[in-house]
């Protein structure tokens, strides 16, 4: 007799996951309160590509609950990110980004865009967090609007979220796991993310490591295009802000909680205010500019 084994492996306000074995196989359950059918559609393209990522193998919606069964991946979430796993996960990144699909019908809510950042700001600008900073959070929206076109970008599948907790690590490789933000955007969304999220620290930023990122990614046969070169300054800002106000929005709606805005989201507004930093990011990323198409 086939016996159905079900295990905890993390609760919050936006998902349950669950690991069930049954019939020797291991599977991972999530339980969401959010629309998943987008993310649903682009693991069924990934499934016939060569990309470390999960198999989908069943979606659901029951009682307003969004559920989803994929293959379950053994491995770790690495506490510590050495060059050798960013090597591996950008390689996974650069398959990913190289995709080809057809139009992805459907409403997809997690699109980021100059407009969802504005609303985002209409809650996140009265919290306590951000209620000092509105003259500085409005003059980066306008530029921000006033310099990016996100529609004359090349675009692609891209995962928006890609930090420690989205990555497993095995014998086999690096993962990318938990695509509930991806969307059709510009690829350097993806490639700024990781920035973010591995070499931006409160009190130090490894520029030495980003240009290794750059390096990496970037080569004679896929350098940036045009476009993507001179909204480079913008596109860091827009990335930075929007899970700055998109974080903050969430916090306010009671689905974040205090611990996570501390530890976390806050230094998206120390990266955005400290101008020397930031300039010397956007160079870095500019040095990829000799590729340029």
């Amino acid at each position: 007799m086939n016996e159905l084994k079900v295990i905890p492996l993390g609760n919050s306000n936006i998902n349950s996951i669950y690991k069930i074995t049954f019939e020797n196989r291991d599977y991972v359950l999530r339980i969401s309160n959010y629309n998943n059918i987008f993310e649903s559609k682009v693991l069924k393209i990934l499934k016939t590509e060569n990309i470390n990522c999960p198999t989908i193998r069943e979606n659901l919606l029951i009682d307003n609950k969004y559920i989803m069964i994929c293959n379950y991946i053994n491995g770790y979430s690495p506490n510590q990110i050495d060059m050798t796993i960013i090597r591996k996960l950008l390689l996974e990144v650069k398959k990913l980004h190289k995709v080809k699909f057809d139009y992805i019908e459907d409403e997809n809510e997690n699109y980021e865009s100059i407009e969802k950042l504005k609303e985002y700001n209409k809650v996140a600008i009265k919290s306590k967090y951000l209620e000092r900073e509105s003259a500085f959070i409005s003059n980066c929206i306008k530029r921000i609007d006033d310099n990016l076109e996100l529609d004359i970008l090349p675009t692609n599948i891209i995962h928006s979220d890609i930090k420690s907790e989205n990555i497993i690590v095995n014998d086999k490789g690096v993962y990318l796991i938990d695509f509930g933000n991806a969307y059709i955007g510009n690829r350097l969304i993806d490639i700024i993310r990781i920035i973010m999220w591995f070499f931006i620290r409160y009190d130090n930023y490894d520029l030495e490591k980003i240009q290794e990122v750059i390096d990496m990614y970037f080569d004679d046969n896929d350098g940036l295009t045009v476009e993507e070169l001179y909204s480079i300054d913008e596109l860091l800002e827009f990335c930075l802000l929007y899970n700055l106000l998109k974080d903050i929005y969430l916090f306010e709606n009671n689905v974040l909680k205090k611990e996570y805005i501390e530890s976390c989201s806050l230094k998206w507004l120390e990266a955005l205010k400290n101008s020397k930093n930031l300039e010397n990011i956007m160079e870095v990323l500019k040095n990829a500019k000799r590729l340029t198409k």
